[in-house]
């Protein structure tokens, strides 16, 4: 290969600067409007969200129409929040339509290979996909559309599906990988087990980062709101399946059974508040080395993990009236968990190809230093500023998405709600008998975002 290989390697990267600048990746840029949610300092995210319209380009544009899809939709501007979202459903659209084996095969890519990760296009893990659709239900919702809101999460249900047939080839692929390289799993293994161990407890609460009890709990109220109390029993159900500890969604099935089989619970001139709590911020990745004994060198390995140092836990909302307490929300879905999972699911996938990348690296290396010093010391050079990992992920998403429902007299009603580290906020609530309402709650640092909507 030598200084001809070097030079290839060289032209086919420069096309991507954040291959080769530290400075230029999305978990850098995104700690601009990261900070400015946490700290309240809402005056600086139009433009920061009008300075994400330069970086929609290229491999990353997923991600970014999800960055500023979800800063839209706080900020209030709900037609651009839906335009992003719909554009990156269109996306994950085509990624369906791709031949089955593709996903898998773009792990293991040339490119990648000689560079890093940051070469392949933004992977779209599948929980951020299934937040995409819910979001954009709630965005259907702000707008009183139930239609549209159930077709967003009737795509959430699909995605689901693909998702699990997605993570099925992968790991077939990397199976087929270890054996073509020669690489035994009980020595990667031995290499991760430190890591596995803090992804099983950051994770544990979670069996696959494609299974969201939430989607199906928003479902399930939409089709109560429609009359469907089968569909609505239905979606409960699998909801539990996934959340079986949630208290919440006990309930919620008992009474949409109830209302089905025509056992009423005896309350009347009521009306449903249905609490939907978006908490805090999810946790970004770090970089990890790894050193790994190949033939008779030391590798070292750079790998994307998370540090439960860097998971903050959830801090449900506390509601009342003025004279009674009405309970708090709880965490339905634990979105850091399942960024854990997602990752764990493509660990080894990502390790081996992080292993053949410094085989290549390696050779390439070695093949420089044959020609002369100098050229070794180029191939060095690249090596060592090609040496990173991918650390992008969806970052404005919540940590935890809670929810609570609520019944109250029909009539005008001031609700508080706040945590056990942040006073309390209020709002007004007109109340209709037999009616459902949403109050929908962002949590983000000191600052609330909340949103009634009456889709009815």
């Amino acid at each position: 290969m030598g200084l001809v290989g070097i030079a290839v390697l060289l032209g086919g990267c420069a096309t991507s600067s954040r291959v080769f600048n530290p400075g230029d990746s999305h978990p850098d840029n995104a700690v601009a409007f990261r900070s400015a949610l946490e700290t309240g300092a809402t005056s600086r995210l139009p433009a920061l969200e009008r300075s994400m319209r330069g970086q929609l380009g290229g491999s990353d544009r997923i991600l970014f129409l999800q960055e500023r899809g979800r800063l839209r939709a706080l900020l209030g501007d709900r037609d651009g929040s839906i335009a992003d979202f719909q554009e990156a459903s269109d996306l994950f659209e085509e990624e369906r339509m791709r031949p089955p084996l593709s996903l898998s095969m773009g792990f293991f890519s040339s490119t990648s290979l000689a560079t890093n990760d940051l070469a392949l296009p933004y992977p779209s893990y599948p929980y951020e996909k299934l937040m995409v659709h819910n979001f954009q239900a709630i965005n259907y919702l702000k707008n009183g559309d139930l239609q549209r809101a159930r077709i967003e999460l009737n795509r959430a249900d699909v995605e689901q599906n693909f998702a699990a047939d997605q993570n099925r080839l992968l790991v077939e692929r990397t199976q087929r990988q270890l054996r073509e390289q020669q690489l035994d799993p009980s020595r990667l293994d031995h290499s991760l087990r430190e890591q596995q161990a803090q992804f099983a407890r950051i994770g544990e609460s979670e069996t696959a980062s494609f299974l969201n009890a939430f989607t199906y709990f928003l479902s399930g109220i939409l089709f109560e709101i429609l009359e469907e109390r089968d569909r609505a029993v239905i979606d409960y159900r699998k909801a539990l399946e996934i959340q079986p500890g949630n208290p919440i969604l006990r309930e919620a099935l008992a009474k949409a059974l109830n209302v089905r089989d025509g056992r009423l619970d005896g309350k009347e001139n009521e009306g449903r508040i249905v609490v939907v709590y978006s908490d805090g911020l999810v946790a970004a990745r770090s970089a990890l080395h790894i050193p790994f004994f190949y033939d008779t060198s030391i590798l070292q390995v750079v790998m994307p993990y998370y540090s439960d140092r860097s998971i903050a836990p959830p801090q449900p909302l506390r509601m009342h009236t003025q004279s009674n307490e009405l309970g708090e929300t709880r965490v339905i879905t634990n979105l850091n968990a399942m960024a854990v999972q997602a990752l764990k699911e493509r660990y080894t996938a990502i390790f081996v190809r992080q292993i053949m990348r410094m085989i290549v690296k390696s050779k390439v290396q070695r093949e420089a230093e044959e020609v002369s010093p100098f050229a070794g010391f180029l191939a060095n050079v690249f090596n060592l500023i090609t040496d990173k990992a991918d650390q992008r992920s969806w970052l404005t998403l919540p940590g935890y998405v809670q929810i609570a429902t609520l019944n109250l007299p029909e009539g005008e009603h001031r609700l508080f709600y706040g945590t056990s580290r942040l006073s309390d906020q209020s709002v007004s609530l007109n109340v209709i008998s037999g009616k459902t309402k949403f109050l929908i709650i962002d949590r983000v640092g000191n600052t609330f975002y909340t949103t009634i909507t009456e889709p009815f």
